[in-house]
């Protein structure tokens, strides 16, 4: 499913950083470097690392990036990282990272929260193995779901500006298990919130969802995401069924996930 089509079909909104990418040699290999701009204060070069940390590495390590045919039972990121300060430039190195090519434009949008609420970045630009160099491509793809989920989906695509996630596991959570599942989706709603999944044509800062009060409801073998307002684009679902499917051979099997 393409999602909001009829959003994403107006003219993109340009980024607020230049914007380059380019290759890697090493299959695996990524590299994120952002330009300060009159560098930054200690405290937010840490915000900036704290929030890549927590809405891509970890988004990664539990899968949500892989997309393809991936081994839902296999992380694709073990958390080989560096983090370097080169002049005005802080850079990322990521090892041993398989995720989807559309990680990249993910990651700018991460980039673009972090440039608005915490500290601006003038240039940003993205290195891994298959990407080309030249500019962001069109219409900013983002990572999609595995070719093949280990577990049945039930979708009725965009009805209005609400959606509902609904994940039947094959057991009764316990706590454990209710403390294990938020804790591997957290990345995925970190992500959500921060415009990770934000329409290209959308103004700066108006990346709109809004959970219900509370977003979330766990009752007994049922776990639910619930949001008033979910103006994002569709792989943002695609995602969590990644994270899903990872949870499925990790934590507890899911029955289903009805997406409405």
């Amino acid at each position: 499913m393409d999602g909001f089509t009829d959003l994403t079909a107006e003219a993109e909104r340009g980024r607020l950083f230049d914007v380059r990418f380019g290759p890697e040699p090493l299959a695996g290999q990524w590299t994120l470097r952002v330009r300060q701009i009159d560098m930054w204060t200690q405290e937010q070069r840490d915000a900036w690392v704290a929030h890549i940390q927590g809405a891509f590495v970890h988004l990664a390590v539990v899968s949500g990036l892989s997309g393809g045919t991936a081994d839902p039972r296999v992380s694709v990121f073990r958390e080989d990282l560096e983090v370097w300060e080169v002049g005005d430039w802080l850079e990322w190195r990521f090892r041993g990272m398989n995720i989807d090519l559309g990680a990249a434009s993910l990651l700018l949008n991460l980039c673009e929260w972090a440039t608005f609420n915490i500290a601006p970045a003038v240039e940003v630009e993205v290195l891994a193995w298959g990407l080309a160099f030249g500019p962001e491509p069109a219409n900013r793809p983002l990572p999609r779901r595995r070719a093949r989920l280990s577990f049945p989906t039930v979708e009725q695509g965009q009805v209005g500006r609400e959606l509902s996630i609904q994940v039947e596991f094959a057991r009764r959570l316990d706590g454990n298990d209710v403390a294990r599942v938020s804790r591997f989706l957290q990345p995925w709603y970190t992500a959500l919130v921060r415009w990770g999944f934000a329409l290209p044509n959308f103004g700066t800062g108006m990346s709109d969802v809004h959970p219900c009060s509370p977003p979330l409801v766990v009752v007994e073998d049922l776990y639910c995401y619930d949001f008033d307002v979910f103006t994002a684009r569709y792989e943002a679902v695609d995602v969590m069924l990644n994270c899903l499917d990872w949870i499925h051979h990790s934590v507890c099997p899911v029955r289903a996930v009805a997406i409405e």
